[in-house]
């Protein structure tokens, strides 16, 4: 094991891969613009057939469940006897199958307008992004302004942690340690707050600034200026109107985030301390809480700070609307959710598979890159397929989130106008024709 171990990941093994990687970096950079190129094809695709593509895996999906079934019912009635256990395993898993295809059928029919409402939000969003590809500059920025930050506040703290006495460790009899006082305890926890503070106010501007792009191209994209210049606006909104919303939504995810770095380290020492099985679970549990409560908060965030692009309340009021909206409309979210995945497993097969061959054409079909095997420049162009394609998806999808809720504030007003999205008038008339929801 250990010899297949080293020919498999050491040796000359891995200095080829570094030497075929490194012989072709340029390709590889290629491959990373390339990524971004695919990403917007795909979204041309959902504007075109994006459709089709939900209905198939719809039907799919049906198709699968009830085939599931049938396979375990004859598989049982051919092969087993009656008093078998493994008869009446596959006779309650067919019926198990049989349930799901039932339950799915009930949900598309009951669902039907909000299927179609979750498709026309995605094809809009699709159109979005066309139309405002600069909405990418943004988490490139940001993600270099949060690096600079890191970089900062890592050096500062590297000084701020040898502030004390050095002392023996107790572990360790040939090593230091430096013992705090008090009030360097409290510099430290204030300096790893206020470091968690900025990189969620960071990542909060980001996202306000996409929601509010995807809000105003909502409401303008059929006026007079086709929905032009909304990062400008975007950007006098955030620093004129609501900067202390970004961070008050972000002071609590800070928060959130020092309870659960606090309670992980005292959960070491109990751990340490005490080997009892119940003390372990109860931590495991409330560590999982905790893990649970930062989603809960960053999800809630991320809404209000759409509904603060939306109607320029404060954070609070914001958070409430967005959680009475999610309440209100929880089919309409819950499907476009579900639709948002499909969409993102689809466009990340289709970015790496795309990125994979395009590195292998670049291998096999030139002689400009000699290299020991394709293998591992493939795996490398896929990798970044994959990473290029992850973050363009999460981008889309938060904005197909503004535009949903774009879509329900036009709902609450009656549907006026005519400067949203062409494929959104279809539910505007609807919502005029029956003087309230569409669906």
């Amino acid at each position: 094991m250990e010899t297949y171990f080293y020919d498999m990941f050491g040796g000359e093994t891995l200095t080829n891969l570094a030497d075929d990687i490194g012989a072709t970096w340029k390709p590889l950079v290629g491959s990373l613009g390339l990524a971004f190129v695919l990403g917007f094809i795909f979204l041309l695709l959902i504007r075109c057939v994006g459709g089709f593509l939900i209905y198939l895996f719809i039907l799919l999906a049906e198709l699968l469940f009830l085939a599931g079934g049938f396979y375990a019912y004859f598989y049982m009635k051919n092969e087993y006897d009656p008093e078998s256990n493994y008869y009446k395993g596959l006779l309650y898993g067919a019926y198990v199958s049989w349930t799901l295809a039932g339950l799915l059928l009930c949900i598309v029919c009951c669902c039907w307008s909000a299927i179609k409402l979750g498709i026309a939000v995605f094809k809009a969003t699709a159109q979005f992004i066309n139309s405002t590809p600069s909405i990418f500059t943004l988490p490139i920025t940001f993600t270099i302004l949060a690096g600079g930050w890191v970089i900062f506040w890592c050096a500062s703290f590297v000084f701020l942690y040898s502030i004390g006495t050095p002392g023996p460790n107790p572990d360790f009899s040939s090593l230091t340690t430096i013992i705090w006082t008090d009030n360097t305890r409290y510099m430290v926890l204030y300096y790893l707050f206020g470091g968690l503070w900025v990189n969620s106010f960071l990542i909060g501007a980001c996202q306000f600034l996409i929601a509010a792009c995807a809000c105003i191209w909502y409401f303008t994209c059929n006026s007079d200026n086709k929905g032009y210049g909304t990062m400008c606006k975007a950007f006098s909104w955030l620093f004129c109107k609501h900067l202390g919303s970004i961070g008050f939504g972000s002071f609590l995810i800070a928060v959130v985030q020092l309870i659960r770095i606090l309670f992980e380290y005292y959960r070491r020492k109990i751990q340490v301390a005490k080997k009892n099985k119940l003390v372990k679970a109860l931590l495991c549990l409330t560590g999982y809480l905790l893990w649970y409560l930062e989603k809960v908060v960053k999800y809630m965030t991320k809404n209000a700070y759409i509904q603060v692009a939306l109607q320029s309340t404060w954070f609070c009021t914001s958070a409430w609307n967005a959680f009475a909206l999610i309440i209100k409309n929880a089919h309409r979210f819950g499907i476009a959710a579900g639709i948002g995945k499909v969409y993102t497993l689809f466009g990340l097969a289709f970015v790496i598979s795309a990125n994979s061959f395009y590195m292998y054409l670049v291998l096999t079909q030139t002689t400009y890159f000699t290299v020991s095997s394709i293998v591992g420049p493939i795996v490398v162009s896929g990798t970044i397929g994959f990473v290029v394609g992850y973050a363009f998806f999460e981008i889309y999808s938060f904005s197909a989130d503004a535009i949903l809720q774009s879509f329900l504030l036009d709902e609450q007003l009656g549907a006026r106008g005519n400067s949203r999205p062409d494929c959104m008038k279809e539910f505007a008339d609807d919502i005029k024709k029956n003087k309230g929801g569409c669906c």
